[in-house]
């Protein structure tokens, strides 16, 4: 389960959906035709999904990488989550305003955790590894 709205469950599932998808179950009625589809599938696998600030984001991954997309909580598509930050900024974590993206997986980049504002859509670097002599920009 990821998250309640209302008295319903929202759930990451893979039933009728191999490369998963989120759905809104009705616990008085949990009965699969009134499942209602709030992600459908896609193309790409979807790694997981979470709410946070009253919003959903979803984790695809596509080409090697992960792409983030945040979600109002009827399935709305509302923008991208930038996954490559350019600064080091460091930024306080309240709660609701902030999602924390761990296990970005960008395959020129060290392990690195950024930090996603709700409020702003903007994301910053909360932490990174630190690899000597390697310089990100120099890859695409």
């Amino acid at each position: 389960m990821v998250d309640n709205v209302g008295d319903a469950f929202l759930v990451q599932t893979d039933r009728g959906a191999p490369n998963g998808r989120v759905v809104l179950i009705d616990p008085r009625s949990p009965d699969e035709k009134r499942w209602k589809t709030v992600l459908p599938e896609r193309p790409e696998p979807l790694q997981g999904a979470r709410t946070a600030g009253g919003k959903l984001f979803a984790e695809y991954l596509k080409d090697v990488a992960s792409r983030v997309h945040v979600h109002a909580l009827d399935g709305t598509l509302e923008n991208d989550v930038a996954l490559r930050a350019s600064n080091g900024e460091r930024v306080r974590w309240p709660e609701e305003r902030y999602l924390r993206l761990l296990h970005v997986h960008v395959l020129q980049l060290p392990p690195t955790i950024l930090q996603y504002d709700i409020a702003t859509k903007r994301s910053t670097v909360f932490r990174e590894a630190r690899v000597p002599g390697f310089k990100a920009d120099d890859y695409e």
